[in-house]
């Protein structure tokens, strides 16, 4: 095997000059691009959409947030918030109709102890390319936790996802392109009741989960790259309280840093993997952000939009379709 010293000593400085220059100009021409496709959002209760650097609203609604588009781009699954609980529902963006996937408002009377003691949440849906949508929820789960659901079509029922192991609250939900593996931050307490967030990413076949473990601070918000080989996600780190994007190579498990004190969250591929969104707070305001992204390399961030009320939280949706 050939050292990298050795390597460096034999091959010169001039091929890895040029190189860099090629890989700092495709960096370059990437960032002066514009990014392709739409980017869905919430907006105080109502869904929105960046498209070709102009943003518009999808629908109002005015309880609706974390939308994410349909394989196919023609709908969008949303969260519904109600009086104590929260729906998912399916938005037909050609004839405005929804579709109603969960149904948990309780049917006694509002203010009651019976209707708290029956209200459910349904929280942080991903519809994967391969149709599967999976969300977090406390639907008379056993000891009241959020966990993590799978709806298989829109005409089935909501069901448990396989689990090996027992990992308390859940959410920050994200799925492969294929449906195989859900990601998801996991709420964890040490013996010293510090609280903390990781992230883990579960095989849906056996239901076994795997921590990604971090020494720097609360990791949440987990993006699958479209290629199934890494992951971004933010991690709120421990000396400065601020969140960044950082990459995990799943095979490696190599770790790398992408932003640096940008206050970042919910960071969202483009489905060609060519980009990588995610929501910034400026100066108490939020912005939606992306970099280019080629031969393992991200080139310069670019700000697309920026609102005051924007739903950080609901995250951030790409679709390629027209």
């Amino acid at each position: 095997m050939i050292s990298r010293r050795s390597f460096l000593k034999t091959a010169g400085v001039a091929p890895l000059v040029i190189a860099a220059s090629s890989s700092l100009a495709r960096s370059v021409a990437l960032a002066q691009q514009t990014p392709p496709g739409k980017i869905a959002f919430g907006r105080d209760g109502d869904i929105w959409r960046w498209q070709n650097s102009d943003t518009s609203v999808l629908f109002e609604d005015g309880a609706a947030s974390d939308p994410r588009w349909s394989p196919d781009g023609s709908s969008i699954l949303y969260v519904r918030s109600g009086d104590s609980y929260s729906d998912l529902v399916v938005r037909y963006l050609s004839n405005g109709a929804d579709q109603q996937l969960t149904y948990n408002q309780p049917a006694s009377q509002q203010g009651t102890e019976e209707y708290a003691n029956n209200s459910s949440w349904a929280l942080d849906p991903f519809w994967s390319s391969s149709g599967l949508i999976a969300f977090s929820s406390d639907y008379f789960t056993a000891d009241g936790s959020m966990m993590l659901f799978l709806i298989a079509g829109l005409t089935d029922g909501a069901y448990l996802a396989p689990s090996a192991q027992a990992e308390g609250n859940l959410n920050c939900v994200n799925l492969s392109t294929d449906g195989l593996v859900a990601g998801y931050a996991v709420r964890s307490s040490d013996v010293s009741s510090y609280n903390t967030t990781y992230i883990a990413l579960r095989d849906l076949n056996d239901g076994v989960a795997y921590p990604i473990q971090t020494d720097f601070g609360s990791s949440f918000d987990p993006a699958i790259s479209p290629d199934n080989q890494d992951v971004a996600f933010c991690t709120r780190a421990n000396d400065t309280g601020k969140s960044d994007i950082w990459l995990v190579n799943r095979g490696s498990g190599e770790q790398r840093k992408l932003t640096e004190d940008a206050e970042a969250t919910s960071p969202c591929w483009c489905p060609d993997g060519s980009w990588l969104a995610y929501v910034r707070m400026v100066d108490f305001n939020f912005e939606i952000w992306a970099m280019p992204y080629a031969d393992g390399e991200f080139g310069s961030p670019q700000k697309l939009t920026g609102f005051n009320d924007i739903d950080a939280p609901g995250g951030l949706s790409w679709s390629l379709a027209p």
